[in-house]
């Protein structure tokens, strides 16, 4: 009888199935009701190092396909192994009770006989397999977070314009205040994903630059609503408010500006360049699926 099992291929966690017989209903494996920890995953600065990047990001891409498939190979070889030791002790068990049932037959008579018959069946089960990467699934993320910071430091370049009221190029009293809100709730903007400059980006990092206001309007308003809205020393600009006088000059605004703007463009280069990674994962990824697609195992050889 030809059994149809699945096995997810987590790399980096533990691989597992679920198993059905033909007439019942496939059990959920443990991916698809457990949320997993996604794994770090290097920065491209990590992966190309000193050397050519396009060349550089080809050769990670096939070393971490070649480690995920040997790994699912392994994985088929042992599920193989479990599968054969469970076929063999049920064989066992069936051996045992027409034994018992032929002595009772025997000794108080039947209708018929029941022989176990030593003809050895032809076993086969068929192996589904989801490969998954869940690298490429972190990288989406990352990708997303560079595209929110991207907008995010956009709208507030246009904000720091608008906020000059009068029109004399500075930012003074009202105009400084709702500057140094925005600036309070998108400092985040001004660090590294890789927060602890590890060369990796964890799953909680992503979290934690995720964690923005959608625009500059919003951006005011979190930095008016934080507890530190009326701590006078909280709202200076630092590191554009030269003095700290409460006020910036037209140009420190600029300055300030400027600075939002490189945000900007360097997130949208940082989303440009790991979009490739992704696509070159992704299409790494369906290549080697290909090789574990309608895998039937033969049982035949078990002792």
């Amino acid at each position: 009888m030809t059994r149809s099992i699945l096995i997810p291929i987590l790399l980096l966690c533990v691989c597992s199935w679920s198993r059905s017989e033909e007439t019942d209903t496939p059990t959920k494996s443990a991916d698809e009701t457990t949320l997993q920890a996604l794994p770090k995953v290097p920065t491209l600065a990590t992966i190309v190092g000193e050397g050519n990047a396009k060349a550089q990001t080809t050769k990670w891409v096939q070393e971490l396909m070649k480690k995920k498939e040997t790994k699912a190979r392994v994985e088929i070889v042992l599920l193989k192994q479990k599968l054969i030791a469970e076929q063999e002790s049920q064989d066992t068990e069936e051996k045992e009770r027409i034994r018992r049932k032929n002595l009772y037959d025997k000794a108080h008579g039947t209708l018929f006989d029941t022989q176990f018959s030593n003809e050895k069946k032809k076993r086969s089960i068929k192996l589904k397999l989801e490969f998954q990467v869940p690298e490429i699934d972190m990288y989406r993320r990352l990708i997303a977070v560079y595209k929110t910071r991207a907008a995010l430091a956009s709208s507030v370049v246009e904000a720091l314009t608008k906020l000059d009221r009068d029109n004399d190029g500075k930012l003074t009293a009202d105009e400084y205040r709702d500057a140094a809100y925005i600036y309070l709730a998108t400092q985040r903007l001004f660090t590294s994903v890789d927060n602890d400059g590890d060369g990796y980006i964890s799953f909680g990092e992503v979290e934690a630059a995720k964690s923005l206001p959608v625009d500059a309007a919003a951006a005011m308003t979190t930095g008016s609503a934080s507890k530190d809205a009326n701590n006078s020393s909280a709202l200076v600009i630092k590191g554009f408010d030269a003095d700290k006088d409460g006020v910036l000059t037209i140009a420190e605004r600029k300055a300030l500006s400027s600075a939002y703007l490189e945000i900007e463009l360097k997130s949208l280069q940082e989303a440009d360049a790991y979009q490739k990674l992704f696509d070159d994962l992704s299409t790494a990824r369906q290549s080697t699926a290909t090789k574990f697609e309608n895998l039937t195992v033969d049982l035949s050889d078990s002792k």
